[in-house]
């Protein structure tokens, strides 16, 4: 695995930690970089402006298969927002009501031979049911009713977020991953 360098992003108002992604990814990737580690983050208590800084590395696909198996399976995180306000979010899981608050995460682990129901809005929401599967890869979810922008590369129209109520979106591993690294688990 090749160091590229440390690259760093900070937020402007209205940005979260996808736009901030997006942002080192275009650098990172420019500079022959393909996967990156979180080196740091900050955020102000009183502006609630954010630094984001990611190692970056340039890693080849056996090296990025490796990683990969390293990650916990049969997980789920719920995910709230990067806001790290006073809002909070609910959802149920398996028909039980869940508070979640800004800038917090709740992972629950998939068990064998039962379903997982996740679900926000009630009856004309979203629900995702989810089973246990052998080597089943970490999902990560929102239910904050904002679809981080994903960053997948350089957008045609501009940076995309959703906005619905009660919706539950499915986030990419890479930004899922920063989010748990960078948000607080729920205990």
């Amino acid at each position: 695995m090749k160091s590229i360098g440390p690259f760093q992003c900070v937020s402007k108002d209205g940005d979260d930690l996808g736009d901030m992604l997006r942002a080192i990814r275009i650098q990172a990737v420019n500079s022959g970089a393909n996967c990156f580690k979180l080196k740091d983050f900050q955020i102000n208590d009183t502006t609630k402006q954010m630094v984001l800084t990611l190692d970056t590395y340039l890693a080849s696909d056996r090296q990025l298969e490796l990683n990969s198996e390293m990650h916990e399976t049969n997980v789920v995180y719920i995910i709230s927002d990067d806001k790290f306000s006073d809002k909070d979010y609910s959802f149920k899981l398996n028909g039980v009501a869940m508070n979640i608050k800004s800038g917090y995460y709740h992972k629950h682990y998939l068990k064998q031979g039962t379903e997982t129901i996740i679900n926000k809005g009630g009856f004309t929401g979203t629900s995702f049911r989810l089973k246990w599967e052998e080597n089943k890869p970490p999902l990560f979810l929102t239910v904050s009713g904002v679809a981080f922008a994903e960053p997948t590369g350089i957008p045609i129209r501009g940076p995309g977020v959703a906005i619905t109520t009660g919706k539950i979106h499915q986030l990419s591993k890479n930004l899922g991953l920063l989010l748990v690294n960078t948000l607080v688990e729920v205990k």
